[in-house]
C-alpha cells in the first residue's frame, strides 16, 4: 500500500511506505497515521485507515462504465392522496409585488403564502415534509450563503433557487 501523501500543513509530498512516515514510533507497524518528514504534522493515512475505507464503501457506489464515485440518488415516492393537498398551478396567481423567501431580512418572522407555480412536486413534498408549507410561520436566521429558516424547533438550509420560489406574507 505504498503511495504519495501530501502534508496539509506545509504541502510537502512524501512516500508512504509499509512502516509509514513515522519510522521512530514504536506503534508504526499497524498505525493508520502518517507523520510529515518536513514539519512533523501527523495526519490520517487514508490509504491505510480501515475506517476511511469503510466510509468510502458505505457512502459511495461504483459506476461500471467509469472510475468515478457517485452518491446514490434520493427517490421520492408519492401517494395519490398526497397529490390532492398540493395546490394546482392554475390556482397560484402571484401578484407582481409578491415577496419571496430570499428577499426577507434575517431576524424577521414571516408566514408562507404559497409556492411558485414553477416549483416541482418532489420539491414541494420535501419542503412539506420538513413543515415548510403554506400557512406555516418561519423565522429567518440568515440569507447568505444560503437561506436558513427555523420552522418550530427545526433549522433548515434552503438553497437560493428554492427560496426564490416560496412566496411569503
Amino acid at each position: 500500500m505504498n503511495g504519495r501523501l501530501t502534508c496539509p500543513v506545509c504541502g510537502y509530498q512524501y512516500e508512504s511506505g509499509p512502516e509509514g512516515a513515522c519510522g521512530p514510533c514504536p506503534l508504526h507497524s499497524d498505525c493508520a497515521m502518517a507523520c510529515c518528514p518536513a514539519c512533523g504534522h501527523t495526519t490520517i493515512n487514508t490509504q491505510k485507515s480501515r475506517l476511511v475505507q469503510w466510509f468510502e464503501k458505505l457512502f459511495t457506489t461504483h459506476r461500471r462504465d467509469s472510475r468515478k464515485y457517485v452518491l446514490p440518488r434520493l427517490t421520492v415516492h408519492v401517494r395519490e392522496e398526497e397529490i390532492a393537498f398540493i395546490p394546482q398551478k392554475e390556482n397560484l396567481r402571484v401578484p407582481d409585488d409578491a415577496r419571496t423567501l430570499d428577499q426577507v431580512p434575517p431576524g424577521e418572522v414571516i408566514q408562507i403564502d404559497k409556492f411558485s407555480p414553477g416549483l416541482s412536486l418532489p420539491h414541494q413534498l420535501r419542503l412539506q415534509a420538513f413543515g415548510v408549507e403554506p400557512g406555516q410561520a418561519l423565522s429567518i436566521i440568515q440569507q447568505h450563503p444560503v437561506t436558513i429558516v427555523q420552522v418550530d424547533r427545526t433549522e433548515l438550509a434552503v438553497e437560493r433557487y428554492l427560496a426564490h420560489q416560496i412566496y411569503v406574507n
